[in-house]
């Protein structure tokens, strides 16, 4: 009698440890394929050096290649980074996800230089069929930053 308690103590140990295991190598994937498709919309911003018609096309056709979950996220009007406020550009929360426009612009005395950057939003989630939503985290991604040609010129 003794044994069996103590194969059945073991037993839930090992269940419990494989559990978690699996939850933390699902969060891991979801992780990457998340940052996968924030790497995609950043790819496309810097390629096309802004959000217009070619990088919309792009993005809709890798994201939809590599099976992104487009489910309905709502996006803020801004977010704030490092103290500046990044208003919202373009708002794709019927396709999940967001982009930002963030101004960079350094005065340092003497010249004002005009920089931008995107801060690109998707949510990463875990959508168990009869259960429903239960992980649903903000992941942000910035581009590198932009060169506002057009203000800088006006100077």
């Amino acid at each position: 009698m003794n044994e069996s308690i103590g194969y059945t103590v073991i037993l839930n140990i090992a269940i419990v440890f494989i559990v978690i295991i699996f939850f933390f190598i699902t969060g891991v994937f979801m992780y990457f394929k998340e940052n996968k498709t924030n790497d995609i919309i950043t790819d496309a911003l810097e390629r096309h050096e802004g959000y217009n018609d070619l990088a919309q096309q792009e993005i809709e056709s890798k994201i939809t290649s590599i099976g992104y979950n487009k489910n309905k996220i709502t996006c803020a009007s801004e977010v704030t980074e490092n103290g500046k406020k990044c208003d919202i550009k373009i708002d794709k929360g019927s396709d999940g996800y967001c982009i930002y426009f963030c101004d960079d612009t350094i005065n340092n005395g003497t010249n004002i230089e005009y920089y931008y950057h995107y801060k690109v939003r998707t949510n990463m989630q875990l959508n168990i069929p009869i259960i429903g939503n239960i992980i649903n985290i903000p992941i942000y991604t910035n581009t590198s930053r932009f060169y506002n040609f057009e203000k800088n010129l006006k100077e």
